[in-house]
């Protein structure tokens, strides 16, 4: 057998090559992205923005649109642990929301939650309040289309519900919240967006109303492409009366 020399010198650079690399890490075995803190999110119970509070904790902070179109008291959410669930798939968020965004030790905790994540940017999960064993459904998602990981249309073009929008009532502002001019003190709010197998489009539902008080009530927009809707609103007192609500982008 002839001794080949010049692949003991190939071998040899390759491992003095590896080994200026330094210790690699190991490869992922299917385990996806941790969820999404970055960002602001949207829920069952009004938007949600996200802080590493003291190199420690997520906090989250948000306020839930009450029937008569004001905004209720501020309450906060802290991240306590997130687990990886094989057998599941999912992220398990756990940790508990207050009635007071206080510091102060004496203001009670309002009670628990569990979130579970599919994909980086969703969750559904429960809430409960301490003293009590009854749970009532939590969900939400990334308020920036562009950043939802997970979808339950592969195929579908998700809507940018980001940015201002011309609308039938007036400029949308998804980023602020508001609509309308700025002085009628007029208030908006996505509370979810899901693709809708019947309508083949995506379906934003959430609730409007004023910053002051007064009427307030609910909507149901349907997406064609990332940039234009058409839909309907009602008021809280007669959710089977609606009116039509179109919109698109402005740039």
């Amino acid at each position: 057998m002839r001794f080949e020399f010049w692949k003991v010198i190939v071998v040899a650079v390759a491992m003095v090559f590896a080994l200026s690399l330094g210790p690699q890490p190991a490869a992922a075995q299917g385990t996806p992205l941790p969820p999404n803190f970055q960002d602001d999110w949207s829920s069952t119970y009004g938007n949600i923005k996200w802080k590493f509070e003291n190199n420690q904790n997520y906090v989250g902070t948000y306020q839930t649109l009450q029937p008569d179109g004001t905004l209720g008291a501020l309450k906060s959410i802290t991240v306590e642990s997130i687990e990886w669930v094989e057998a599941q798939k999912i992220y398990k968020v756990r940790g508990s929301w207050w009635n007071s965004t206080s510091a102060n030790p004496n203001y009670r905790r309002g009670g628990g939650i569990e979130f579970r994540y599919n994909g980086t940017c969703k969750f559904d999960g429960v809430w409960w309040s301490d003293g009590s064993d009854k749970t009532t459904p939590w969900a939400g998602q990334c308020m920036k289309a562009q950043n939802i990981a997970y979808t339950e249309n592969p195929t579908g073009v998700l809507p940018r519900i980001s940015g201002v929008w011309s609308s039938t009532y007036g400029d949308i502002d998804w980023d602020r919240g508001i609509y309308g001019k700025q002085e009628e003190g007029k208030i908006i709010r996505v509370e979810r967006t899901n693709w809708s197998e019947g309508s083949q489009a995506y379906v934003s539902e959430g609730a409007w109303g004023r910053s002051n008080g007064g009427l307030g009530g609910g909507f149901e927009f349907y997406y064609n492409g990332d940039c234009e809707f058409t839909g309907f609103w009602w008021r809280f007192e007669t959710p089977k009366k609606r009116d039509v609500w179109k919109g698109k982008c402005k740039n």
